[in-house]
C-alpha cells in the first residue's frame, strides 16, 4: 500500500481534542461521532496518545471504558419522587 492510501485511512480510535485546564478529552471512533471524557489527567492523555501511536486500540478502549461516566441507575424511590414532583407542578393529573 502506498503512503497516500495509508494517510487516507481512518483510525479506529483517535484523539480529536484535549483541554488540560479542565481535563476534557475528545475521542472519535472510526472518524464518526465525537465523545467527550471528563476529568482526564495529562498523564492519562499521554498514555492514551502513546498507545494510539503503537496501535494498541484494545488497551485504549479498556482505559476509555474505565474513565467513562457511568450513569447511576434510578431506584424506584427516585422514580416515585419524580412523579410526585410532576403531580405537584400540575404537569400530570
Amino acid at each position: 500500500m502506498n503512503w497516500y492510501k495509508i494517510a487516507q485511512q481512518v483510525l479506529p480510535i483517535s484523539i480529536v481534542s484535549y483541554s488540560p485546564n479542565i481535563g476534557e478529552l475528545g475521542i472519535s471512533f472510526n472518524g464518526g461521532k465525537k465523545y467527550i471524557y471528563l476529568d482526564v489527567s495529562p498523564f492519562l492523555h499521554d498514555k492514551i496518545n502513546t498507545l494510539l501511536r503503537v496501535k494498541n486500540y484494545k488497551k485504549v478502549n479498556e482505559i476509555l471504558r474505565n474513565i467513562s461516566v457511568k450513569k447511576e441507575e434510578e431506584t424506584p424511590a427516585d422514580k416515585g419522587e419524580m412523579l410526585n414532583e410532576l403531580y405537584e407542578e400540575g404537569l400530570l393529573s
